[in-house]
Parts: C-alpha cells; structure tokens; sequence
C-alpha cells in the first residue's frame, strides 16, 4: 500500500505506513510503520515508473492496478511473479498440472517462490552484505530479535576468508609439518 508520497525521493527513504493484506488496508506488521533505506537502483527503477504509470499523484499507490488505479489482487501479483521468475530461468521449476478457464488441464512450469519471498531474500541479502542486524530488523519492521535470528546463518564474521586462505598457505608451503 506504498503511496508516491512516502517516497522521499531526495533522502532515498521510504516510509511504510500502511500494508495491503487479504484485500484489506492496514498497519503493516507490527502495527507501526518504518521508515527503509532505498538503494540508487531502486530509486532509479521508482523514477522511471512514476515517470511512466497515469497513476503518479501523491496519494496514488506505487504499484497501482494498471487501469485503475487500485490495490492490486494478490494473488494476480503472486502468479505473474512466478511466471517471471519461470521465465527468467533463474530457480528450478518443476511441472505442474493447471484448471484452465474452460475446465480442462493444462501442465506448465510451476515455481516454489511467492512475492513475499522477496521480503525474505532481502534480510538475507542484507545481512550477507554486512549490513547490522539491528538495523535490517528495523528496516524490515520485524518486532523481536528472535525473528531475525532465521537469518543468522548469513551473517559473515568476516574472517573466514583470511583464515581458509592461511590454512592453504600453510598446506602448500609446508608450514602444517
């Protein structure tokens, strides 16, 4: 439920103060909202989409429902997803049977990934990169410390590298003798 006038495009901050879930508008999780850093890229992809959507007032979602402007259908949104991550080729799919419309079944390529997973991919990414956990639970508006610990595994300590390159060293030089 992001709205062009959360994007503060001269800080690159957004602020998230509503959630659209299960048709329904609302506090995001938490039930406060938070304030996210946005990276240049993304600032850059935003300004190119606010330049080009005939929704682009201040009180208009950013990813409005392209003919009128509305919440866009979750699971609309979550199958147009899939089938561009099926089709960018970059997760394993496997085949799946689908209803069509007219009743019969069709098979094609399904993939284990939702929208929401974004989210998820990136803390992970986040945290992989060095960011402090403090503040990518804050970013992400997660309530306790304990939900950030799913992603512990991805925090580097940042001398694993150093210490796997000295032990080859010293394999290849002899030193371990």
């Amino acid at each position: 439920a992001l709205r062009w006038s959360e994007v503060m495009w001269d800080t690159g901050w957004l602020r998230v103060i509503e959630g659209h879930v299960r048709g329904k508008t609302k506090l995001p999780k938490g039930k406060k909202g938070r304030i996210t850093p946005m990276p240049d890229i993304v600032k850059v992809a935003l300004k190119a989409h606010f330049e080009t959507t005939p929704f682009n007032e201040s009180d208009d979602l950013v990813l409005a429902h392209p003919v009128d402007g509305s919440e866009l259908n979750a699971s609309a949104l979550n199958e147009r997803f899939k089938e561009a991550v099926v089709e960018s080729g970059i997760r394993p799919t496997e085949l799946r049977r689908y209803k069509k419309r007219n009743g019969e079944y069709e098979m094609r390529d399904y993939v284990a990934l939702s929208f929401h997973d974004c989210r998820h991919a990136w803390a992970s990414w986040c945290l992989s990169n060095g960011q402090a956990p403090a503040n990518v639970q804050k970013w992400g508006g997660w309530e306790d410390a304990k939900t950030m610990a799913i992603y512990d595994h991805f925090i580097p300590s940042g001398f694993e590298v150093d210490q796997l390159n000295a032990a080859v060293e010293r394999e290849m030089t002899g030193a371990n003798a």
